[in-house]
């Protein structure tokens, strides 16, 4: 068994895991981050034995000083 971490997951992989997940809402979808357009964003998945078992947005803000605040 392992686990493998990607910082680039594919709009459709993303949202079809999203989409079908119990837990899902609107705060996890892909199109998100447009909205946020002042900050940066990375889309997150992770991988147990080539199966997309877990995605994340990630917002990324800059700030003074080389400082960022990362919501997840």
């Amino acid at each position: 068994m392992s686990y493998l971490f990607f910082k680039d997951i594919n709009q459709e992989k993303f949202d079809e895991f999203v989409k079908h997940h119990e837990y899902c809402n609107l705060l996890q979808s892909y199109n998100l981050a447009k909205v946020k357009n002042n900050w940066d964003y990375m889309y997150t998945g992770v991988y147990k034995d080539n199966v997309l078992v877990a995605t994340g947005l990630v917002l990324i803000k800059r700030l003074p000083l080389s400082f960022y605040v990362l919501l997840t």
